[in-house]
């Protein structure tokens, strides 16, 4: 009976062993959008993060995550790097403003958990060792590429100022940058996530393409925004009719994995995209005129 408990013991440890969450791979990035401010346009920019290696800090090490903001104006910003370590399939952040790593994202939890985190900021009306509470709704499989990453979907209690807007997930994150959020309310926001991949994986939870520096809009009927696409779905061309003169109108032609296939310019009421060398699928046309932006979706047949 001994080999057998020992094979058994083998098997229940490489079982525990590679369901370990992976945590920011090298190599791995992250695409948030931007968000509302005083001084530009909601979702006029974006967020870029990539981990670029390991350091070492409070003595433990990490990986090193860097992060750039393109705004609005097309500027790129440059943001302090993220450090960040994963322990028994949890997650933790370095906090300069505490000194410490804080527990951030705990993948061991299961549907019914209530879970603790410490809070990441210090507010006046909140102790520097305060908490706030969620409670799993559920644990959801969504494939991403080669890889099935698990979404846990959660409810921040009442009495918390902080939380994770809806949801967090394996290599992820959370859904509102990297870590929890205050609870409130931006009703023009969706979250501000948008991609994410490494080898194995790729998701993109948005209708903006990864690094889209400029939010998505359909004008109203009768706009220059509001082309009529036919036919749609398409076999070898689509025709893309304006019901005003756009001027000069740039086209820049998805895949669903969010890869950039054709760009063109054009000019007219009237513009053909050729689109038969492309296998059946779902497409998303971002078209560019003076009068601004819009994201339309495409089946080729």
């Amino acid at each position: 009976m001994k080999p057998a408990f020992t094979t058994l013991l083998i098997v229940f440890i490489s079982f525990h062993i590679a369901a370990q969450t992976v945590w920011a791979p090298l190599g791995a990035e992250w695409y948030h959008r931007q968000g509302a401010g005083l001084s530009e346009p909601i979702g006029m920019g974006y967020y870029h993060s990539e981990v670029v290696g390991d350091t070492v800090v409070k003595g433990r090490t990490c990986r090193k995550i860097e992060r750039y903001k393109k705004v609005w104006t097309g500027d790129i910003v440059q943001l302090d790097p993220l450090l960040t370590y994963a322990r028994n399939d949890s997650v933790y952040l370095y906090n300069p403003l505490f000194d410490r790593f804080l527990l951030t994202y705990d993948f061991t939890a299961a549907a019914g958990d209530t879970l603790t985190f410490p809070a990441p900021d210090s507010l006046i009306w909140l102790p520097n060792d305060s908490t706030f509470q969620v409670r799993v709704d559920s644990v959801v499989l969504r494939q991403a590429g080669a890889t099935a990453l698990r979404f846990f979907y959660v409810t921040t209690l009442e009495h918390s100022f902080w939380g994770f807007d809806g949801w967090y997930a394996e290599r992820i994150g959370s859904r509102m940058w990297q870590g929890a959020f205050p609870v409130i309310t931006i009703p023009e926001i969706d979250g501000f996530f948008r991609c994410y991949s490494d080898d194995s994986t790729f998701i993109r939870l948005s209708l903006e393409t990864c690094d889209y520096p400029f939010t998505t809009s359909v004008g109203e009927p009768g706009h220059a925004l509001s082309p009529v696409l036919a036919p749609n779905p398409a076999d070898d061309a689509l025709s893309i009719t304006f019901t005003v003169d756009p001027g000069q109108v740039f086209l820049r032609l998805f895949d669903d994995h969010g890869r950039l296939l054709k760009e063109e310019k054009a000019a007219g009421m009237n513009v053909l995209l050729d689109v038969k060398d492309y296998p059946p699928g779902i497409y998303a046309l971002h078209i560019r005129t003076k009068e601004g932006n819009s994201v339309r979706k495409i089946i080729k047949n």
